[in-house]
Parts: structure tokens; sequence; C-alpha cells
């Protein structure tokens, strides 16, 4: 089996040759990770063609374009153009990968070799997909504070958990009340709460209550991003509370009924940072 590069843990990657003396892509090597996705044994992938561990209508595209003549258009070419492939594992399930290809060394000037790099979809990639499915891509925005208004915020909750019950992510909600809700100050923390939260994240408001959404972070987790963002907050509130909880375990479907009337009790409370 063919060495492949060392490269970040969890990285999957499969090594081909395209061959234009026998017309042929076949497998060359695969990485320990790769080989647990898919099922198989090092000797079962070894010199497998490469486009039968392909979906069937990924498969048919990439036969569409390439060719075994002129190395213009060979199967890295034909990769390169291509964002995600779905992998079909050794029991026939199909597997979504993110994808770049980079060429390898060549021992003739009749084949060329590749690695091809792939990650499975993060949440963020599941979330996305999700709101397309249901249409969801725009927010109403508070022209005020440009933040989601709190209709937006009301079906965000909804959305993000069944989101969370469909793929069993974890969602984690924060209710930021502040002592002093004029515009200038819930500006000045909506501005904090921005510096220091990760893309795809999200803030919205549901009366005067702040809301912060934070996609993908566990239970466990939780505790160390919101003590942050409360320790920051108290430097300039210091009667301000978070409390949080888990749209998984804890999931918003009706926006009236599981989070006003009940008020949240099991919502935990953060403390300043101690990280």
């Amino acid at each position: 089996m063919e060495t492949l590069a060392a490269r970040r843990k969890g990285d999957l990657v499969v090594s081909i040759v395209h061959g234009n003396d026998n017309d042929t892509a076949l497998v060359s090597g695969a990485n320990d990770a790769m080989l647990s996705l898919l099922s198989y044994e090092y000797s079962e992938l070894e010199g497998k063609p490469f486009l039968d561990i392909l979906e069937d209508a990924d498969r048919r595209k990439i036969v569409e374009h390439l060719e075994y003549e002129d190395y213009s258009i060979d199967i890295g070419t034909v990769l390169a153009r291509t964002r995600q492939i779905h992998f079909k594992t050794k029991y026939g399930v199909a597997i979504r990968l993110k994808i770049k290809i980079f060429p390898s060394s060549s021992t003739s000037s009749r084949e060329k070799r590749y690695e091809i790099l792939g990650r499975e979809h993060s949440c963020l990639d599941h979330l996305a997909e999700f709101r397309r499915v249901r249409h969801h891509y725009e927010y109403s925005i508070d022209e005020v504070l440009r933040i989601m208004d709190p209709r937006s915020t009301g079906e965000e909750f909804v959305l993000l958990s069944h989101f969370c019950q469909q793929y069993q992510e974890n969602c984690v909600a924060g209710l930021l009340q502040l002592s002093n809700t004029s515009v200038t100050m819930m500006r000045g923390v909506i501005d904090i709460l921005r510096g220091t939260m990760r893309h795809g994240d999200q803030i919205g408001i549901v009366g005067k209550v702040l809301v912060i959404f934070i996609v993908g972070c566990s239970p466990e987790l939780a505790d160390r991003p919101m003590s942050r963002i409360a320790e920051r907050i108290k430097r300039i509130d210091n009667s301000a509370t978070l409390r949080y909880f888990n749209l998984l375990e804890h999931p918003v479907f009706d926006f009236k009924t599981d989070l006003l009337q009940q008020k949240r009790i099991f919502a935990r409370v953060v403390q300043p940072s101690q990280y």
C-alpha cells in the first residue's frame, strides 16, 4: 500500500493513479481514517478502480468528462473542478465529502498520481443544507440594533430546534438580560458579542433580552465561551445576567409555549470566565 503524506488527524486521504496506457484510474493508497470511513481493509481497496468507490451519479458525471488521451482533462483536472463528491462505502452507503486534489510524484510520463483530501461536512454545512431545504435563507433585521428582530429570533429558535433533533447536533442558546437596555448600551454589548463569536453564530432579541445562538457547541464545553462573554459584559454592566440551554436537550418547537411561558427555568446561569 502506498504511503501517504501525513496531515491533520481526522483528514481523509485516498491516492489514485491515472494511467493513459491502460485507460485506468486506480486507488493506490488510503489512510486509516478513509479506510475506516469506507469500511475497507487495505487489501480490498488497493488497485480498485477509483470510480467504483463513488456514488453512481458522481461516477457518471466524472466519466462524462474524463479522457485518457489528453492529460489536460485527466482525473485530476475533472476532480479539481469538483467541490464535493459522494464516496460509497463497502456496504453501498453514500457519504458526501468536501474534497481537494493534489498532484503527487509520478514514476512514468504515461501516468499521473494524485492525492485526494476529503473532509466530512461540518455542523454548519449541515445547517446550511437544512436551511436550503426549508427555503429559510434570510432574516428580518432590527433597523436600530442591526441584529435579528424578535420575529426572526423566534423563528430561529424553532428552526434550530428541528435541526438539532434531525441531525443530533448541539446548539446553545444564551439569554442575556442587561440592567441598562438603552440603545447605546445595547449597541455596545452587541459589538462585544460580535467580537467574541465565530462565523455562523447568531445574535437576536426577544423583548429586551439579547439572544446568542452558538451552533455545534456541546453542553460540556458551552460554559467556556459563555463565561468569557459574561466576563466582558460584566465590565460594562455588572448587574447583567446570562443564562443558556442546549436546544438538543430542550427544543423550542413552539416559541410562545416552550420559551416565553416556561421561562426556561432549567437554563444555566453563567459566571464570569475562570478559563
